[in-house]
This record gives structure tokens, sequence and C-alpha cells, in this order.
């Protein structure tokens, strides 16, 4: 055992831990170099820290075990290359699903106006004392009919939590729309859990 080195010193020289590299071998992907029969402890090889270091680089990379599994045994350069190929085209794939994600979710919120700052919202939920309240933090649509007010959007509260509400007063006059502000307001004052 004079040329392997014990699991754990193999773990820190990796970048692995214990339980991934009992992982690894359960799963057939890096053996260790020897088992002790009494105890079960496992003795890696120096020679194995290219191989284990390439695995820890790869599943960085969210490479699945399998396909690190085929990589290591690649029977050339060219279908290895054609393994990490496929899963780069997998991984742009996902990152094109994410930004059609993140652009559908930024144009819900470029159609509401903000509070304080654009539409129906410019001169709204400005603190006559500070001259700030939940502007810029309050995104939200109104609507009036006769006698009926709505607001209804998103804020940001104080612990950084999104909240959605929908507010709607019928009947109250004037009002109704102050009404409607202050519980926007408390909502973004509230920190609520």
């Amino acid at each position: 055992m004079t040329n392997t080195v014990s699991v754990g010193r193999f773990a820190t020289m990796t970048h692995l831990s214990v339980k991934t590299l009992r992982h690894y071998h359960q799963v057939g992907l890096l053996e260790p170099a020897e088992v002790d029969a009494e105890t079960g402890y496992r003795y890696y090889t120096l020679d194995q820290l290219p191989t284990a270091q390439l695995i820890r680089r790869l599943r960085d990379l969210r490479m699945p075990v399998a396909d690190v599994r085929e990589v290591l045994v690649a029977g050339s350069p060219i279908a290895r290359d054609s393994l990490i190929s496929a899963h780069i085209d997998h991984l742009e794939t996902e990152l094109a699903k994410t930004q059609a994600a993140v652009n559908s979710l930024r144009a819900l919120l470029d159609l509401l106006p903000i509070a304080g700052g654009s539409g129906t919202l410019a001169d709204r939920f400005l603190s006559t004392s500070t001259n700030q309240g939940p502007a810029g933090w309050l995104r939200a649509k109104t609507g009036s009919l006769t006698a009926i007010n709505a607001l209804v959007g998103v804020v940001t509260d104080h612990s950084g939590r999104v909240l959605t509400f929908a507010f709607l007063s019928n009947a109250a006059g004037p009002n109704g729309r102050n009404a409607m502000d202050a519980l926007a307001t408390k909502l973004w004052t509230c920190g609520c859990t």
C-alpha cells in the first residue's frame, strides 16, 4: 500500500468528497486501486488523480454520470469529442430555454407601470414626508369604472420577497383608490412571513 493514499487524502487532493468517491466506486465510475478486505477502507493511487480531476470537471459542467463514464471509456479522441459535443448541445438547448423564460418574465414586468415612475402610477406611491414610499418597488396595472377601482400587481417587500396582489373596491367613492394604495404600501413595508 505504499503507492496508495487513503480515501480521505485522495478526497482532499481531488476536491471530491469521501461520499462522492464512495458513490463513484459503487457506480463503477472511479474504482479505488485497493479496498481493505477487513475494514472496507478505500485506497487510490496518484495515477488516478487526472481521471478524478476530469470526472470532477465534467460533473461540475453538469454532465450526467453515465455520460462521464462514456467519455472515460471512449475508444478514440473522435468518440470522446462527439460525447462532449453532445453535452454542449444539451447545455445550449437548456440555455436557450432559460433565456426564453427570462425574456418572457422580463416582458411581463415591462408591461406594468412602475410606482412613482411611469404610466398611471407616475404620481402615486410617493411618501409626502420622504418622497419615496414604494416607488420603484411596486409595479401594477390600474383600472377604473364608475364607482369601481382596481389595482393588480407585484411589490418587493422589505425582506426581499416578491408579493403578488389584487385589490378591488366597489362603491368606495374617491377614497377607493387611496385605500388600495395604502394596502399596497402596507405590503411593501410589512416584511411579512
